[in-house]
């Protein structure tokens, strides 16, 4: 097998010096031989994976020395603005598993408009400034093949905020990450540059609900309620929802069940441009509407990942077993 690849790869020069049609059966041998065409499958993923390999570079510690700088304004309360990149940072959480394992994985949450080469810029120990390269972790798309993806994002409107995740990974030696940031140039002194870097703490067997965004008075109070408490009847330990602009009357209820312990809330907001916008009416027909809705549940993955199982939809479905056990019965 390994000297039919072999004698096929050689004849590559020669190919000038013969005739299309006994090239074209040399490799016709390949795709009628299931083995062959695994191993050229798995050839050409190697090389490839060693290919976009190739620039990754090891990061670099130095003395953190922090200074307050002049920051360009922004009107974001619950993001923080890179400085010299078009990207709104939610948060940044540690994942022991991904992308590295038995690594500091940090997962940044961003509304990103940058097609930038980024790094990490992590402040350790509160005196240390680790620099690593910055990797996507995930980003939403439309398309889930990665080259239609890519081509989406190439030709698409270059004002559109993405929502994307990158992974800042550094050594686990016994350093605890405090902040961290994303640049395109040199790491700033400036801590209100930096998101702090939460690590959610394990729950075994917790079972937690993403409830996306509740935004602007679309959410019925009564059927709010009506809905946690099925989700505690199925097991639900925690829920997670995303506060955009609510009234009174339902942050009211909000503040119950986060006294009762099943309810986290966080603020939510739309920032960059256009200003003022939403993600209700006219709004839900535009490509920015997936990203913003989309964010809220790639940041919630994260901030739960500490749970065993973690979950997400709407708060007006249920997930319903067809037996009579729990939703952790049905998972497990």
């Amino acid at each position: 097998m390994a000297t039919f690849l072999t004698s096929c790869l050689r004849s590559v020069p020669a190919v000038r010096h013969a005739s299309r049609r006994s090239v074209r059966c040399d490799f016709r041998k390949i795709f009628k031989r299931p083995i062959l065409m695994l191993t050229l499958v798995l050839l050409v993923g190697g090389f490839w994976f060693v290919y976009q390999r190739r620039d990754h570079k090891i990061g670099s510690y130095s003395r953190w020395q922090p200074a307050a700088t002049s920051r360009q304004g922004t009107t974001a309360k619950y993001f923080v603005r890179a400085r010299d990149q078009e990207i709104y940072m939610y948060s940044a959480v540690t994942n022991r598993h991904h992308p590295v394992n038995n690594a500091i994985n940090i997962i940044i949450t961003t509304l990103s408009a940058s097609r930038a080469s980024l790094q990490c810029c992590v402040v350790l120990d509160g005196k240390t400034l680790y620099v690593t390269p910055a990797e996507t972790f995930f980003r939403y798309s439309t398309s889930d093949v990665a080259f239609i993806a890519n081509i989406l994002e190439f030709f698409s409107d270059g004002h559109l905020y993405r929502a994307r995740q990158y992974s800042c990974s550094l050594p686990d030696i016994g350093h605890s990450a405090e902040y961290v940031t994303l640049t395109s140039s040199l790491c700033s002194p400036d801590i209100r540059d930096y998101l702090k870097i939460l690590h959610p703490p394990p729950v075994p067997g917790g079972l937690a609900l993403c409830a996306k965004i509740a935004y602007n008075g679309g959410l019925d109070p009564e059927k709010f309620i009506e809905w946690v408490e099925v989700q505690r009847l199925l097991g639900v330990d925690k829920i997670l929802i995303f506060d955009l602009g609510n009234p009174e009357n339902l942050t009211r209820v909000f503040r119950y069940y986060q006294n009762q312990g099943i309810l986290d809330v966080q603020p939510y907001e739309l920032p960059g441009y256009p200003e003022n916008r939403t993600i209700w009416g006219a709004a839900t027909a535009t490509d920015q509407f997936h990203h913003d809705e989309s964010m809220a549940v790639l940041e919630c993955n994260q901030r739960m990942s500490g749970y065993t199982f973690v979950m997400s939809h709407d708060v007006d479905e249920f997930i319903i077993p067809r037996q009579d056990v729990t939703l952790k019965q049905f998972f497990q």
